[in-house]
């Protein structure tokens, strides 16, 4: 039986930009995965979590500091915009269900940084 891969609602989505030129994101989120499970002479379909690439919370127990590579090409001294926004689910996701980015995308944190 074919397993189906779903990505959940409380996704974000880090990303880095220059103006005018290249931008490169991460979406973090949680993916499950439906699965086949036996309990004694039954056979039940689940859904169960297979991935988590969200970033925890400061004051969670275990806030493991995480790395994420994004690329941008930007000459010496260019300034590089990066974001991160909360999503109540994924772009796509969203714009199947008629979700506009204005309710689904909330900025969370933005800054900049001058290329080496």
């Amino acid at each position: 039986m074919p397993s189906r891969r779903a990505i959940c609602s409380d996704a974000g989505e880090l990303a880095v930009w220059i103006d005018g030129g290249e931008r490169d994101s991460e979406e973090l989120a949680r993916t499950f995965a439906d699965r086949v499970e036996r309990s004694g002479s039954h056979v039940h379909l689940v859904r169960r979590q297979v991935a988590d690439s969200r970033i925890a919370a400061l004051a969670s127990d275990n806030p493991a500091p995480i790395e994420i590579e994004l690329r941008v090409h930007a000459v010496r001294g260019a300034t590089i915009h990066w974001s991160l926004d909360h999503l109540l689910m994924p772009d796509a996701m969203a714009s199947e269900q008629g979700v506009g980015q204005g309710i689904n995308r909330m900025r969370v944190h933005e800054g900049t940084l001058s290329a080496p």
